[in-house]
């Protein structure tokens, strides 16, 4: 395949591959073991862990579900494109891209599965969340912190 040429493709590939069916596959196990919340809700100091279908996106706004899965898909076909796009050598910058990836993937399939995105997490005045959710809010911190190290150099 064109795309796989250079040995830095196939280095970011394999880098990608790994952490998203990793993430992808741990958080789905994790969401289907959620199910036991749903009609017993389980407490552990502040956390409560719960069922709950979030029929929106990100902190539960809501959108029609074609509308919803049509930007999610396009999200992440830009977070690959810009992935690919990115330099070389692997940094924080392309962990975050991978991380939000991974999480995003995740959430969508189930969208596109379920209708709704699985959720599990309570605490306090947050909103619900995931361990995908979780993993796209690390990855914007982690395109967040090696900007600010760019800018400092």
């Amino acid at each position: 395949m064109w795309w796989l040429k250079s040995d830095s493709t196939k280095i970011k590939l394999t880098y990608l591959l790994s952490y998203v069916l990793g993430i992808g596959f741990l958080d789905q196990i994790i969401k289907y073991f959620s199910l036991n919340f749903k009609d017993s809700p389980v407490s552990v100091g502040p956390i409560d862990f719960v069922w709950y279908e979030n029929p929106g996106i990100a902190f539960s706004i809501n959108l029609s579900l074609p509308i919803a899965i049509v930007l999610a898909s396009i999200t992440l076909i830009i977070l690959l494109w810009l992935f690919f796009k990115a330099k070389k050598s692997l940094n924080y910058y392309q962990l975050g891209l991978v991380l939000i990836i991974a999480g995003g993937l995740s959430n969508l399939l189930d969208k596109i599965f379920f209708g709704f995105v699985r959720d599990m997490v309570a605490i306090s005045i947050l909103p619900v969340f995931n361990l995908a959710d979780l993993s796209i809010l690390a990855g914007i911190i982690l395109i967040i912190v090696e900007w600010s190290r760019e800018k400092t150099t």
